[in-house]
C-alpha cells in the first residue's frame, strides 16, 4: 500500500473485487467493520513496497531499477524506462555479494584482532572459518 494509513483507488477496487469474488462480503450496518474487511482484503493482495534506487530481478532474470522520481522502472539491460505495470512480478531484490576471501586474509584478520593465542591456534581457527564460508562443517 502507499503508506501505512492510505490506500489508492486501484488498491480499494482490487480489494472489493477480491471480496466480491470470494463471496465473503456481507452488507452490514457497522461501517467500521466493513472498512476493516476491505482493508484486510487490500493488505492480502497489496504488492510490497519497492525502494527507489534499488535493483530487483524479475522471474526471467532481467534486472530492473526502481526510479526515484516517478516510481517507474528502468531495465538495466536496455536502459529503457517503463511505468509501474512493468516488470513482471514477483521481483527479488538483488543484494551485492562480497568479494572472495582467502585463507591468508582470514588468518591475518584473526591475528590482527588478537583472537588466537598462538600461530597454530590462529591457523586452526582460519581453517574453520574457511569451511564455514564454503558452507561446510568445520
Amino acid at each position: 500500500m502507499s503508506t501505512e494509513d492510505t490506500i489508492t483507488r486501484e488498491q480499494l477496487a482490487a480489494a472489493i473485487s477480491a471480496i466480491v469474488g470470494a463471496q465473503s462480503f456481507v452488507c452490514i450496518g457497522d461501517a467500521q467493520e466493513a472498512a476493516s474487511t476491505i482493508f484486510a482484503a487490500a493488505e492480502r493482495i497489496a504488492e510490497p513496497e519497492y525502494e527507489p534506487g534499488e535493483i530487483y530481478q524479475d522471474p526471467a532474470g532481467r534486472a530492473w531499477c526502481r526510479m526515484r522520481l516517478d516510481g517507474g522502472w528502468r531495465c538495466c539491460e536496455s536502459g529503457t524506462c517503463y511505468m509501474d505495470d512493468v516488470p513482471e512480478r514477483p521481483l527479488r531484490k538483488l543484494v551485492p555479494e562480497g568479494s572472495p576471501v582467502s585463507r591468508e586474509q582470514v588468518l591475518q584478520a584473526i591475528h590482527t584482532c588478537g583472537v588466537a593465542a598462538s600461530r597454530d591456534a590462529g591457523s586452526v581457527l582460519a581453517d574453520s572459518v574457511m569451511c564455514l564460508l564454503r558452507g561446510e562443517q568445520p
